[in-house]
Parts: structure tokens; C-alpha cells; sequence
């Protein structure tokens, strides 16, 4: 989609009766239309799991802040950012994952992101690629895409979480500016929760990105060059964001 406006999504809209995993705070959203494009990019079908309702007043005990990043093979783009953040966020208490909306299961990091992370002293190891599920965008209170592409794909599995899934440079730009106080300030039960409020209210002041800018490359099967683009393309983004929701990174 050439207008594809990713700040126009963030929309109230009547609520979706198949959405039974909407979580405190998240705002209702409507069933997917036109803009969430063709459900089958990335080769994989992805459909809403069934889920339970949880029992009227039940309690439900505090969590920690969580980020979920997410591409399609879950080898080379999104386990990059799962790792860089695991190990710059970890001192705040941050847990950050990964998964594939067309993922490449069991499979390890792709040699060409791990070489990258490994000269930079971030660990590759115990990685296994995970097939995307609605229960894990349930959990997260921040869901990051390397495209707008997946993002639609995320949206389409879990309509509940429109307002906290972004593609990862979109965000970035939206988080471009803001201040540690400015996340103390909004609303939220954790320190992500309050930078996904921050940076929403941001949306006005924010030109979109043309869409050949606001996707980070696939690398996958493509050679060293193509893993440093993709390198290149995340490296700032994640420090920005890592620099608002922790100073001292």
C-alpha cells in the first residue's frame, strides 16, 4: 500500500466479538479491514487462537515489562533485536522475545545476525525460532515488527492489541524526542505500558515515513552486506528507545 498511514490505524472503533483476550487498558478495536493486506505474506496462514475469558473480578497478579519483536523466519531480523534489547534492558527488568509470522521453528539464529551480535558481546545461544501466536501478543506489552507488513499480520492474529503493536522504525520516530520523565509522566502498569503511552501522544507531531523507508531489509539467504543494511537500519532505532526507557544505556 503506497498510503498506507500507520498513525491513522491508532482509531477507536466498535469492539470485535471474536476478541476475548483483550487485556486491562487495551483499547477495543475493530474486525480487520482493508489495510491489513494479504494474510498470507511470509507464507504462513495465521489465525486467532482460542482462548478463555478469565472469571469475572479475578485478580491477576502483577508482570513484568515485556517487548515482542516479531519478522517472518524469526532467524535474522527479530531475534537481532530480541537479543540486543535482552541484554541492554535486562538491568531495568525488561523481558524481551521473539517470534515468526511464517517462522522457521527450532531453527537457531541465521550465521549473518548472529556474527553481528557475537561483535557487539551480546550471547546467541539457546535460541530456537517461534511460530507467532496470539497469546504471545497478549503478553507483550509492546509488539515491534521489522515491517508494516507484519505488523498487519499481528494485528490480524490479535485485533485486542492494535494500539501497542508498531513496525519497529515507525516507532522509533514516534519515541525520537522523548524523555525518561516524559515515560514517568503517562499512564501505565509498567515502564513499557508507558512508553507505548508516550509515544502515541506523539502521533499528531509525527510525519509517517514513505513506506520504502519504514521497513528494515530481510536478509535472509542474502550475504553479509545485506545483514550489515539490516544492521544499519535497527541500530539506531533500538537505541533510541532503549535510551527513553533506560538512561543509563
Amino acid at each position: 500500500m503506497s498510503d498506507f498511514d500507520p498513525w491513522a490505524d491508532e482509531r477507536d472503533t466498535p469492539s470485535s466479538p471474536s476478541s476475548t483476550a483483550q487485556r486491562p487498558g487495551d483499547s477495543p478495536t475493530a474486525e480487520p479491514d482493508s489495510w491489513w493486506g494479504d494474510a498470507n505474506a511470509g507464507g504462513a496462514t495465521l489465525r486467532p487462537a482460542r482462548r478463555t475469558q478469565p472469571a469475572s473480578g479475578a485478580q491477576q497478579a502483577p508482570r513484568e515489562p515485556s517487548i515482542l519483536t516479531v519478522c517472518t523466519g524469526n532467524i535474522c531480523r527479530s531475534p537481532y533485536m530480541e537479543r540486543v534489547w535482552a541484554y541492554e534492558l535486562a538491568p531495568i527488568g525488561v523481558r524481551v522475545s521473539s517470534a515468526g509470522t511464517g517462522a522457521l521453528v527450532g531453527q537457531p539464529i541465521e550465521p549473518g545476525s548472529a556474527r553481528l551480535l557475537e561483535a557487539r558481546g551480546v550471547d546467541t545461544s539457546n535460541y530456537a525460532a517461534r511460530q507467532l501466536t496470539e497469546e504471545m501478543v497478549a503478553g507483550a506489552d509492546l509488539v515491534l515488527a521489522a515491517t508494516r507488513e507484519h505488523r498487519r499480520l499481528i494485528v490480524q492474529v490479535a485485533p485486542f492489541a492494535l494500539r501497542r503493536v508498531f513496525a519497529v522504525l515507525d516507532f522509533a520516530d514516534l519515541c525520537e524526542g522523548l524523555t525518561p520523565a516524559d515515560v514517568a509522566r503517562a499512564r501505565g502498569d509498567n515502564v513499557v505500558a508507558q512508553l507505548v503511552a508516550a509515544a502515541g501522544s506523539r502521533r499528531a507531531q509525527v510525519p509517517a515515513r514513505q513506506d520504502d523507508a519504514a521497513d528494515v531489509v530481510d536478509p535472509f539467504m542474502r550475504g553479509d552486506a545485506v545483514f550489515r543494511q539490516m544492521q544499519a537500519q535497527l541500530d539506531g532505532p533500538l537505541a533510541t528507545i532503549s535510551r527513553v526507557l533506560s538512561p543509563s544505556v
